[in-house]
């Protein structure tokens, strides 16, 4: 599969390594075989699944950085409901307890940043192109495994495992739907290969046994 990187742009400096901000595109999508040959093919539907998922590791996010800092909740809820447009007071308030629990200075900033833009990221049928790739490709590509997760972060621990978790949840989600069609590429099996998004947070579960042969991932509230 001819695997198109998808960079979010945080408006904020190194909040991951590049490596760890880019992630295949790979969601819902109609799969043909043909002889050796798969393709591709996604749709509006697909565009909004991307969408959700992207919106999840958002309020994930959120939920990670309230929990790491339950003394500003209320904050915190502030400029999530306010899109980041609040005082310079209220952004004091939620740094001065993040650096006490072992945060840098501004990070609590940079991570509700990115937070903000997860929520709102907007896909289009631009981005998901068609994709064709070969059977040995596919297989290849199963022979190698999982690759990719657990990024680097050059600042404070905690800042990190929130980022990095966010991240990871995103690459892990898409890869399994990866592995699944690309065995029913080399299997032959033509058809529909679902990603459905149920809800959002910070934990998520994967149920990938679905009758029809698409894959079904669930994020639940945490």
């Amino acid at each position: 599969m001819k695997t198109r990187a998808l960079t979010l742009t945080l408006g904020i400096t190194a909040v991951l390594s590049a490596s760890a901000l880019t992630s295949p595109i790979a969601n819902a999508a109609q799969l043909n075989v043909a002889g050796d040959t798969c393709t591709l093919t996604f749709s509006d539907i697909d565009v909004q699944a991307l969408e959700e998922l992207y919106h999840g590791m958002g309020e994930g996010v959120f939920a990670d950085l309230k929990k790491a800092l339950p003394s500003v909740r209320g904050d915190i809820d502030l400029v999530i409901d306010n899109d980041g447009d609040v005082s310079e007071a209220v952004y004091a308030r939620i740094d001065a307890a993040a650096v006490a629990a072992s945060f840098n200075a501004g990070e609590s900033r940079s991570i509700l940043d990115a937070g903000i833009q997860f929520s709102h990221y907007e896909s289009s049928t631009e981005v998901l192109e068609a994709d064709t790739f070969s059977k040995m490709e596919a297989s290849e590509r199963l022979a190698s495994g999982t690759s990719g997760v657990g990024g680097d972060y050059p600042g404070s621990a905690p800042a990190g495992a929130i980022m990095v978790k966010a991240v990871d949840r995103l690459r892990i989600t898409l890869g399994d739907w990866q592995r699944i069609v690309d065995q029913a590429c080399v299997d032959g099996r033509s058809g529909t290969y679902n990603l459905k998004v149920k809800g959002s947070g910070s934990s998520g579960s994967t149920d990938l046994s679905s009758p029809s042969g698409s894959s079904v991932v669930s994020f639940g509230s945490s």
